[in-house]
C-alpha cells in the first residue's frame, strides 16, 4: 500500500500514514458529516412543527403529539392530538 506524508501548515512533516489509514479517516469524516446533517434536519423539523413533542397516556398506551401556540386573544395554549 502507498504511504503519504502528512504535512503541517508550517511545512513540517507530522508523520507517515498508510493509504488505508487515510481512507478510514475519510470514511469517518463522511459518517460524521452525515450525522451532523441529519441532526440539522431534525432540529429544523422540530422548530417548524406546530406539535413537535410526544407523550404516552400510560392508562391506554395511546401516544399524543403536542405543542404550543398563542390564541387570537394573546393567551398561550398547549395543543395536542392523538398520533394514529
Amino acid at each position: 500500500m502507498g504511504r503519504f506524508k502528512i504535512k503541517q501548515e508550517d511545512g513540517s512533516v507530522e508523520r507517515v500514514a498508510h493509504l488505508g489509514e487515510l481512507q478510514q479517516i475519510a470514511n469517518d469524516l463522511d459518517d460524521s458529516i452525515d450525522e451532523i446533517l441529519q441532526a440539522k434536519t431534525d432540529i429544523l423539523e422540530h422548530f417548524e412543527s406546530a406539535m413537535p413533542h410526544k407523550f404516552q397516556d400510560l392508562k391506554n398506551s395511546k401516544i399524543y403529539k403536542f405543542g404550543f401556540q398563542v390564541s387570537e386573544g394573546g393567551n398561550p395554549q398547549i395543543i395536542y392530538k392523538e398520533v394514529i
